[in-house]
């Protein structure tokens, strides 16, 4: 990005639940995914979300403490179809494994 090259690809490095891999990206779209104050964290933004949100944190995944699911559900406005719940799964898989939750969350909206 300092040299001007900010638009061309290259593999950049990543770590995800502790597996490494490469990202191919320009460094403008690697950089700014990293870029704290372009996206603010959850907790310093959550007050101010007015959509509702279903927030679902897997039971077995390690991350769920990191991300502080809990807390930002507890920062988010009043609305009664906000949800959290914490479901069977791991990071990988808690989605696809509660998709039957997601949908009844949406049909209630």
């Amino acid at each position: 990005m300092a040299e001007g090259k900010g638009d061309k690809r290259s593999n950049y490095p990543e770590l995800n639940t502790g597996k490494r891999y490469e990202i191919n990206a320009t460094a403008k779209y690697y950089c700014s995914f990293y870029n704290t104050s372009e996206f603010p964290g959850l907790l310093d933004v959550a007050s101010d979300i007015k959509t509702p949100m279903f927030i679902i944190s897997g039971n077995k995944d390690r991350l769920t403490h990191v991300y502080s699911h809990s807390e930002i559900f507890d920062l988010l406005s009043e609305n009664a179809y906000n949800q959290y719940r914490a479901l069977p799964g791991n990071h990988k898989n808690v989605l696809f494994k509660n998709t039957q939750n997601m949908g009844d969350w949406i049909e209630s909206l």
